[in-house]
């Protein structure tokens, strides 16, 4: 193995003696880089937010194995204004402004390493270029300090969150990414990954003296490469972490020139529909009169989709189940051809295992042959950095053939490569309601909605109505907990490019009051804004539609009263609220069903206050008044 090596040592600025300082700042002057070398030829980095002093050093910064520098070269460039098209929720257009610089390690005249740095507003990005070919690992020297007294929470998988934890606890030995911690002076820091191309996802651990460090990462590269882009967050609150697309931006844009067949919206999902008995006595299965009759209710009621989930084509590990065709139950042709009638298109499961045995491609030009729209792709198996070759084979192949694609079960994490592959709407990047054979509290979905929501779109499917029920079906577990309107509020706070719904028709149909606000949002919002929350106690968000606008609020296993700011709304103007409440005797355990509806009148900026009950949420609709 050629091992590769560089050592810029970012040391505490206290003490040392600079021989040549260096300093540049983000577009709006929120953040600012200090880079200097002192007098052992070491680098020094600090990367500061302007406004609350909060600061961040990195220490040991580079690759493999010590090799002292020499001559620096710091190159600021002209400021990067740009903008990209985005289908994932968060706005139309996405403003990607940083100011640039490159940093060359010199030995004489000959440059031996170099860094590229992006300096967004409330972020650093860096990455590490022209790595040697021909490399099995990397082993990054980096160490983060943080400040006393930080507590840390961490991305686990389809699991809660870790945290809060501090970096001596035995959560910290292994940590994946994103890592969103907050200080005892209430300000934030986030350490992300985008753009991961080469190798081997980052996975951080703890240290003694609050430092973090890199983790070794697998990588099989026979030609150069560079390393993904490392980013840091700063920030005085949560706003900030939740508001920034550095993940994304840091992404090249995408050379899809035809990004018209690429269209979010909602979709119904057979899969936990199964065994539910209807009013007037039918009973979902896997068949077609089933998936018929989740068309109709699709194409009736402002939804674009139906999933179509594991083992239409067989059972999904089973050696015989070929995808190109379909169990004796389903004529996956005639549906085809049903749905496109209706106007509703089918997204199809596929699982790993039968794209091995029958070809990706041969599989995927099947569905796309078919009419199929997109596919849910899942169980990939492989190390982690045949996996992110692997995703990347995926999302390309299904790009050629016009489909949209999510990811399921362990999949490479979110990393913003929606930008330069838009036809990605989102992965399973969480602990998705009822999968695994489980459930999630409502702390496990607040925290979510903070720490994995910072990296990009989620498929969480929540959206219950039938909640004192569901467990009675073959794929549902557990009871859900959570109150009905807390479901609602959960589609407006998870951000995503298919909003995957996980009920029965007529279980929507039930409850009729409550499936108008559903049917209501569009097929992707125009916007993501995050109003208030804190971790382990909750959450609020709202989305423009239009003129119009929605507010998703929910809360953990704790009641609780808040006061929301709508200076989302147009200042002064009014608006007709309509909110979807918790009945005063409702709770996420014993009485999930009960709620309230209430309207009133309200100007943009006025305070809303709200109520909670345990395990709760609570969902509005701003209607603007002419």
């Amino acid at each position: 193995m050629i091992r590769y090596f560089l050592w810029i040592c970012l040391v505490a600025f206290v003490g040392c003696q600079q021989q040549h300082a260096n300093q540049f700042f983000s577009p709006d002057q929120t953040t600012k880089v200090e880079v200097a070398q002192n007098d052992q030829g070491r680098l020094q980095l600090k990367i500061t937010d302007t406004a609350s002093k909060n600061s961040i050093e990195l220490s040991n910064l580079g690759i493999d194995s010590p090799l002292k520098a020499g001559n620096l070269n710091l190159d600021i460039k002209e400021v990067v204004k740009d903008k990209w098209q985005s289908f994932h929720g968060f706005a139309d257009e996405i403003d990607d402004d940083y100011q640039p610089a490159s940093l060359e390690i010199m030995e004489g005249e000959k440059v031996i390493a170099q860094l590229q740095f992006r300096l967004f507003n409330h972020a650093l990005a860096y990455r590490f270029v022209d790595l040697p070919a021909n490399t099995n690992q990397i082993t990054e020297q980096t160490t983060i300090g943080l400040p006393e007294g930080a507590q840390c929470y961490a991305y686990n998988f389809e699991q809660a969150p870790k945290g809060p934890f501090e970096l001596s606890e035995e959560e910290a030995k292994e940590i994946y990414l994103p890592l969103l911690i907050k200080t005892e002076n209430q300000g934030y820091f986030a350490i992300q990954e985008g753009n991961i191309d080469s190798h081997a996802p980052i996975r951080l651990r703890g240290k003694t003296n609050n430092q973090l460090a890199f983790q070794a990462q697998e990588t099989a590269n026979k030609n150069a490469t560079n390393t993904s882009w490392r980013i840091i967050q700063v920030g005085n609150d949560l706003k900030s972490m939740l508001s920034n697309q550095v993940v994304q931006n840091v992404n090249p844009q995408t050379q899809i020139s035809d990004l018209s067949w690429i269209k979010p919206g909602k979709s119904l999902w057979d899969w936990r529909v199964w065994g539910y008995r209807a009013p007037d006595g039918f009973e979902y299965g896997l068949n077609t009169p089933s998936h018929k009759r989740m068309i109709d209710f699709a194409a009736e009621n402002n939804v674009q989709y139906l999933l179509l989930d594991a083992d239409w084509y067989g059972f999904e590990f089973g050696d015989d189940s070929d995808p190109t065709t379909s169990r004796p139950e389903i004529n996956i042709e005639e549906e085809m051809a049903y749905a496109k009638e209706k106007g509703v298109g089918l997204i199809l499961y596929l699982n790993d295992k039968g794209a091995r045995l029958f070809g990706l491609e041969r599989v995927l030009k099947q569905f796309s042959d078919w009419g199929a729209v997109g596919i849910k792709y899942g169980f990939m198996r492989g190390t982690e950095a045949e996996k992110v070759k692997k995703t990347k084979e995926v999302i390309e192949l299904c790009a050629k053939h016009k489909l949209m694609v999510i990811f399921h079960d362990k999949m490479i994490p979110n990393n913003g490569d929606e930008r330069t592959w838009p036809n990605l709407m989102s992965k399973e990047f969480g602990y998705a309601q009822a999968d695994a054979h489980r459930v999630g509290g409502p702390s496990i979905y607040v925290n979510t909605a903070l720490v994995n929501q910072m990296s990009g779109p989620l498929d969480l499917t929540n959206g219950w109505f039938d909640l004192n029920n569901a467990q009675s079906r073959p794929k549902v577990y557990d009871p859900i907990p959570s109150t009905i309107t807390a479901e609602l509020a959960k589609l407006i706070i998870t951000r995503t490019g298919w909003m995957i719904l996980p009920d029965a028709p007529e279980a929507y149909l039930q409850k009729p009051e409550l499936w108008e606000l559903i049917a209501q949002f569009p097929a992707q919002f125009d916007n993501y804004h995050f109003v208030d929350g804190a971790l382990d106690e909750y959450v609020s968000v709202a989305r423009r539609s239009g003129e119009d606008w929605f507010l998703g609020a929910i809360t953990t296993e704790k009641g609780r009263k808040v006061q929301l700011n709508t200076d989302f709304l147009e200042a002064g103007t009014t608006y007709e609220a309509k909110l979807y409440l918790d009945a005063e005797d409702s709770d996420f355990q014993s009485n999930k069903e009960a709620y309230t509806i209430d309207q009133k009148t309200i100007k943009g900026g006025e305070a809303l206050n709200i109520s909670m009950a345990p395990g709760g949420g609570v969902a509005v609709y701003f209607k603007k008044l002419s």
